[in-house]
């Protein structure tokens, strides 16, 4: 027995044992002390958190509007556009956004409760709905949003959970506490072509703006594909010609969103079974939200925006009744946007990147319609402190 303690102990002190160690022990603290950020995949999911709070706390722009939400509004409203069309109209609105893709509701609040540590200037919250939110509610935490929320500080995003009533399983609590299991897909990819990621940092470097998020610039749309819905998933599937006449009309990243998109239109999350659970599930977690907003004393602006008519789940009646009876019931004073269906002209199909993102075209469209709105909410008082 004695021999084998000694074994024991001689294999620890060993090189064989403590140089591995030694490695996971300074890769776990490099990474721990947020060393690893600037390497992080561009536009990965965690990425966009970390470059969003980075904005936050460095751009000169002081917002008394917020955005937030998920990648609708992060590709449909064009911020520069906004801010610079309220300075034509000598209003004094600034305008900034946290929305980012794929953002559950968890996100959002966390993005929200961080944004106002810097900018108690802000007096309203402008939150897109995603009007099949209610109906994606699940238990078990979605894989692109624990990236997200693993970017947060960890016992408010522990608290949050638990309070949203997530079962937060053995595999969760790994990868949010120990941060080699957080990166372990990206430094993967990382170490397998480091020359290509680091093409792809610079890249995204010299197309990023330090006044904003994101400001949308593809240019392609959904209406090369096709007219009909099952048109759009056939093209898209075989592929299509990147180019016509000499220019550039798509390409693979492009064709794969519209595919994707284009199939997720066929599927109907209302039919899917614990209808009644999700809904209870969405009701509490945008409730958790919406008290940040009303703790703050902010106003709540909450906008339906625009969809492709190839999204044709998400342009029922039936979804827009119960946000709206969920919103009054959670803040009486709610100001609704119904902007559903601005967009629906004979150009519909070239305003939108995939069935529901706007390209820049749309984007542009979208924003300068939604300035108008604004300003028509601004004609009845109600914007009567930003003056």
């Amino acid at each position: 027995m004695k021999s084998r303690w000694q074994e024991l102990w001689k294999f620890l002190l060993s090189r064989y044992f403590l140089i591995p160690i030694s490695l996971i022990v300074f890769l776990e603290i490099f990474l721990r002390l947020g060393w690893y950020d600037f390497f992080l995949k561009p536009q990965s999911y965690a990425a966009n958190i970390l470059r969003i709070k980075h904005i936050i706390k460095t751009s000169p722009i002081k917002p008394n509007f917020l955005i937030v939400g998920t990648s609708v509004p992060h590709q449909g409203i064009l911020l520069d556009l906004l801010n610079d069309l309220a300075q034509a109209n000598d209003l004094h609105w600034k305008f900034q956004s946290i929305a980012t893709q794929a953002a559950f509701l968890e996100t959002q609040t966390l993005l929200l409760e961080y944004t106002l540590q810097y900018h108690p200037q802000i007096k309203y919250i402008i939150h897109f709905a995603d009007l099949d939110f209610p109906w994606q509610q699940s238990r078990n935490l979605e894989t692109a949003n624990r990236s997200m929320l693993a970017q947060f500080e960890l016992q408010k995003t522990m608290e949050l959970l638990k309070k949203n009533e997530y079962q937060i399983t053995f595999e969760d609590y790994r990868f949010f506490y120990v941060k080699i299991f957080t990166y372990q897909q990206d430094l993967k990819d990382f170490l397998l072509n480091p020359f290509g990621r680091w093409k792809s940092i610079k890249k995204h470097q010299e197309k990023s703006n330090s006044l904003y998020p994101y400001i949308n610039d593809a240019k392609y749309s959904i209406g090369i594909y096709a007219k009909t819905i099952h048109e759009c998933i056939e093209n898209a599937t075989k592929g299509i010609p990147f180019f016509q006449n000499q220019i550039q009309i798509t390409d693979e990243p492009h064709r794969k969103a519209v595919l994707d998109t284009c199939r997720l239109s066929e599927i109907e999350l209302m039919n899917e079974p614990e209808r009644e659970q999700k809904e209870r599930l969405f009701i509490l977690r945008l409730s958790n939200l919406y008290k940040i907003i009303q703790e703050q004393n902010l106003g709540l602006i909450v906008v339906f925006p625009p969809y492709s008519f190839f999204a044709k789940n998400l342009r029922k009646e039936e979804k827009f009744e119960f946000w709206k009876k969920t919103l009054f019931s959670l803040n009486p004073n709610v100001i609704l946007l119904d902007l559903r269906f601005v967009l629906d002209d004979e150009e519909n199909l070239t305003y939108f990147y995939d069935t529901i993102h706007l390209n820049q075209y749309g984007a542009e469209v979208f924003t300068r319609i939604f300035f108008k709105k604004l300003l028509g909410l601004q004609k009845n008082f109600v914007f009567r402190e930003l003056r």
